[in-house]
């Protein structure tokens, strides 16, 4: 094992991260507590040293602090990085799309693909019709499970309707995979 090497040296959480098969480099999001912005980073490891690129702010909001619930997937079709989450003062839920080189990561304008809170948003990429499919806990409409397909055009994210997949219930404690057999 190699030595440690610090991500953010303030507190931090809603970490998240994609392998991009582009670059061959870890590429990694998460919510900066000591000034709560939303920041992402690409990861390079020589033997077992890693080093990290400077930080970008990913979330374009107002405020820029209010980020939450972080996931990600990484389109291989388009070498893109899609964040998904909660962020600005109503807490909308957006998808952004970032871009990593070997040194450093360029992002998009955030989208709004549901407005208000959902939680809890998890996101897989399916490269047969490469899309990204996004499920949610739909608090605005009783927790009821929730889906939304993205498309990436060029270094933008746009989404379809969302629809419900669930409303007999509140879902809780979601998660999402491509099955390439399927």
């Amino acid at each position: 094992m190699g030595s440690a090497v610090v991500v953010n040296s303030s507190s931090s959480d809603n970490f998240t991260t994609v392998y991009d098969t582009n670059i061959n480099r870890v590429v990694v999001a998460y919510r900066d507590l000591g000034n709560s912005i939303g920041k992402v980073q690409v990861v390079s490891i020589s033997g077992t040293t890693p080093t990290l690129t400077s930080a970008v702010q990913f979330y374009s909001g107002s405020p820029t602090s209010s980020v939450a619930y972080l996931h990600s997937t990484f389109d291989s079709s388009n070498n893109r990085m899609v964040i998904v989450g909660l962020g600005g003062s109503s807490d909308d839920s957006f998808g952004v799309v970032a871009t990593a080189s070997t040194s450093t990561v360029s992002v998009e304008s955030h989208v709004n693909f549901e407005s208000g809170i959902q939680n809890d948003a998890v996101i897989a990429f399916d490269p047969n019709v490469n899309k990204v499919l996004i499920s949610y806990k739909d608090t605005g409409n009783s927790g009821y499970g929730t889906l939304v397909v993205g498309t990436i055009s060029g270094t933008t994210i746009s989404f379809a309707t969302p629809i419900v997949w669930n409303s007999s219930a509140e879902v809780y404690n979601l998660s999402i995979a491509h099955n390439a057999d399927a």
